[in-house]
């Protein structure tokens, strides 16, 4: 792993160009390209251009080593420069990097330079993206009070369906296929939009945004070092802020990909804000608390201490804002597993009253529901459905309580209910990722691979660069138990589309298939973290008959969690907020588990056990296919 960590990266990108750089974040860092400008914690500061540049290079490495001459052809177009010029950069962005946070960058002797950003030692998959989909979720609601700001309506009590004026797309090319591109990649963007709750109004090449839309997208189609370029930006017209940029390319020879490409990820990554933009508008922000909050959260990841100290300055400065409180609440939820143990105590309970105070701000809002689960230990599986079966028929329209509340039916072994709200979550929202990343899970874990296959295929069209699908698919796979599924996935993939962290599963899968005893003792090692490897072993152990090293596992990834006072489960729970979910040892792929008098025991100290004798009974306890341990369930 070393030799390979410590090789050069292949960069084959053309020299970069600041003018055609999209805005990207390194460490706690923000950096804008175009304006040279860097926003961080403690202010902002304007980078030079040739360090800006070198600092690009060394991000797009992702951690591998960037050469001297890489650099060179990068950052000065193949010139030749001196090595104190290089050096001197070097220590720059090492200031810079200082004064940032969140990165680091190291020299590899005789090799070259290497950015290396702070990381959380958690791999789980599934937390970032469900940071992110809430994180978007406040980026939404930030949008939403610039909306509101700009009284666009005639009374405070009035909705009205916001408006996109689309602005047809250009190009400098005088190539007739590349404008032709430009007009249907146009095309797409307004038939996927149109897909969404968003009135979509067309305007002409030269036109205006008018008086009665809300926000304006604008796009840019271009070509260099044979591939072709997009550009898109949707500005909020009332204070014309940019609030969503994105830049995609491919080959010229599968420029066509782009038309599904840019379509269904302007389309996922906005559409399902229109609830959000239509919630009451009598609950108003401060136009710069609303600035500052947009300007703290990145769906593409956050580092969660900031975000949270943040949150706290701006609920201190505006009480009377919704926004800011539903910040503090989700903040103070993602900044547990970063903090001091000593310090969690405090967090928590400001998070819970920031929660309380955002629910009575704003009651018609559902997303602070969410924020009452996340605020407590995931024992209290019933208490947080509970919540969000309130928060469903408080705010039938919030984007993403529905699909939370499928998330956690999945985690009680409810697959086939989970499934079905994550198609109504999914159904207003067709191209979020994280909604389509559920539903896949769930088709492969209900068994329904052949729709799951079909599913996949036409996500990656939208989104083909998106890793995570690959952990969502396989997991749903380790939930049904679909061990040649596994197998046939893996290598249809290839280890160069496995996302980072990823351990390959197909000897245990094997193992399992062909119910090896031997090769599933030397697939799954006793050692390891909390992967989804080790939760896959799991099963694998119980269906080749080793319950004892099955049960050994469960012991280590699934410790107790209920308490015998609620200050102990919660002190329990803060020990360690974020655990691994429950559906990898409730879903058919666990059968050979249930069979042992163990299981009961492993559902009782996760807080399952009084969840289903309530009467919320899993599948596997549902006729016909009851299976022989749901007898003991009690009252169930």
């Amino acid at each position: 792993m070393q030799l390979f960590m410590d090789a050069p990266a292949k960069d084959r990108s053309p020299p970069i160009d600041l003018g055609s750089e999209e805005t990207f974040r390194v460490g706690a860092a923000v950096v804008d390209p175009l304006s040279r400008e860097a926003r961080f914690e403690a202010g902002s500061e304007r980078l030079q251009p040739q360090n800006l540049k070198v600092l690009i290079a060394l991000t797009r490495g992702k951690g591998r080593v960037v050469t001297r001459e890489q650099l060179i052809d990068l950052c000065w177009d193949g010139r030749f420069v001196g090595d104190d010029v290089i050096n001197r950069s070097i220590s720059t962005l090492r200031q810079f990097a200082e004064r940032a946070g969140g990165f680091r960058i190291e020299t590899v002797p005789r090799a070259g330079y290497r950015l290396v950003e702070a990381r959380s030692s958690r791999a789980t998959w599934w937390r970032p993206m469900l940071i992110g989909a809430l994180a978007a979720a406040i980026a939404a609601a930030a949008l939403l009070a610039a909306w509101l700001l700009a009284g666009r309506s005639s009374s405070p009590g009035s909705e009205r369906t916001p408006t996109i004026a689309l602005l047809q797309f250009t190009t400098a090319s005088t190539d007739p296929a590349v404008r032709q591109l430009a007009t249907t990649i146009h095309d797409s963007v307004g038939h996927m939009l149109s897909q969404t709750q968003f009135h979509v109004r067309l305007i002409d090449a030269g036109g205006r945004a008018g008086s009665d839309d809300n926000f304006l997208i604008t796009g840019n189609v271009g070509t260099a070092q044979g591939k072709i370029m997009v550009t898109v930006r949707m500005e909020e017209t009332a204070y014309h802020t940019i609030v969503y940029s994105q830049r995609f390319e491919a080959p010229l020879e599968t420029a066509d990909s782009l038309v599904d490409q840019v379509g269904g990820q302007v389309a996922g990554s906005i559409g399902w804000t229109v609830p959000l933009l239509m919630l009451d508008r009598q609950h108003r922000s401060d136009p710069t608390i609303t600035a500052e909050l947009f300007r703290k959260v990145d769906i593409q990841g956050v580092d969660q201490l900031s975000l949270y100290e943040a949150a706290r300055r701006l609920a201190a400065r505006s009480p009377d804002s919704a926004l800011a409180h539903i910040e503090l609440a989700f903040g103070a939820a993602f900044a547990l597993p970063e903090l001091p143990r000593d310090q969690r105590e405090e967090a928590l309970a400001i998070g819970r009253r920031a929660q309380e105070r955002a629910r009575a701000l704003a009651p018609r809002f559902g997303e602070p529901f969410i924020g009452w689960c996340l605020l407590r230990s995931s024992a209290r599986i019933g208490d947080c459905e509970d919540n969000l079966r309130q928060a469903m028929r408080t705010d039938p329209d919030s984007p993403f309580v529905t699909w939370y509340l499928a998330g956690r039916l999945m985690d009680a072994g409810r697959f086939n209910d989970s499934l079905d709200l994550a198609k109504q979550s999914l159904a207003h929202d067709q191209y979020v990722p994280e909604k389509i990343l559920l539903t896949l899970r769930l088709l492969e874990a209900t068994g329904q691979p052949a729709e799951a296959d079909n599913y996949y295929r036409e996500v990656k069209r939208w989104w083909p660069s998106y890793k995570n699908i690959v952990w969502a698919r396989v997991s749903g796979m380790i939930d049904h138990g679909n061990y040649a599924g596994i197998e046939r996935f893996e290598k249809e993939v290839g280890k160069e589309g496995w996302p980072d962290g990823y351990e390959e599963l197909a000897p245990a899968a094997v193992a399992a298939r062909t119910h090896s005893l031997s090769g599933a003792r030397k697939a799954c090692p006793v050692a390891g973290g909390d992967t989804l490897k080790s939760l896959f072993c799991m099963s694998v152990l119980a269906e080749v008959g080793d319950l004892d090293g099955a049960f050994a596992l469960a012991e280590r990834l699934y410790p107790r969690r209920l308490g015998r006072t609620p200050a102990e489960e919660q002190s329990i729970w803060l020990d360690k907020p974020f655990v691994n979910g429950t559906e990898y040892f409730t879903g058919p792929g666990a059968a050979a588990m249930r069979r042992d008098p163990r299981y009961l025991a492993l559902a009782e100290r996760v807080g399952l056990l009084a969840y289903w004798r309530s009467g919320r009974l899993p599948d596997f306890c549902r006729p016909p296919r009851a299976e022989p341990v749901c007898r003991q369930l009690g009252r169930a």
